[in-house]
């Protein structure tokens, strides 16, 4: 049995999963991913979702719908893949209790590092 969930938008895209971490979710627990989510109802994909504890989200994901706050079925957790949760996971799954978390951030050390150069050359009167 597969316990991770991806509902794309559109079509399913390199963007968020290459292959090869594809092949490694597939080893951690299997992923499905259900492509053009977008065309089944808020009630569709609540019923697939229900059947896996972990949704993934990220660009181009359909929304998790509103009405899984009041029954999650097997959902546990959502991991949000890239920036913002807030185009692909309701508060009301937040304060149900759904474990949400946001790994937007894996390039902050790059990013902070940028910035630093940024200001330290500013400081330094370079343009």
């Amino acid at each position: 049995m597969k316990k991770l969930l991806h509902i794309t938008s559109g079509e399913a895209s390199e963007r968020i999963f290459s292959r090869a971490s594809i092949a490694a979710l597939e080893e951690f627990g299997g992923l499905e991913i259900v492509e053009n989510g977008i065309e089944l109802t808020d009630r569709q994909r609540a019923t697939r979702i229900r059947d896996y504890p972990v949704l993934l989200t990220g660009w181009g994901s359909a929304k998790a719908p509103a009405c899984l706050a009041e029954d999650p079925g097997k959902l546990k957790y959502i991991c949000n893949l890239t920036g913002s949760v807030t185009p692909f996971v309701p508060l009301e799954l937040i304060e149900a209790g759904v474990r949400v978390t946001n790994w937007g951030d894996n390039n902050a050390n790059e990013v902070a590092e940028g910035a630093m150069s940024l200001l330290l050359a500013k400081r330094k009167g370079m343009h």
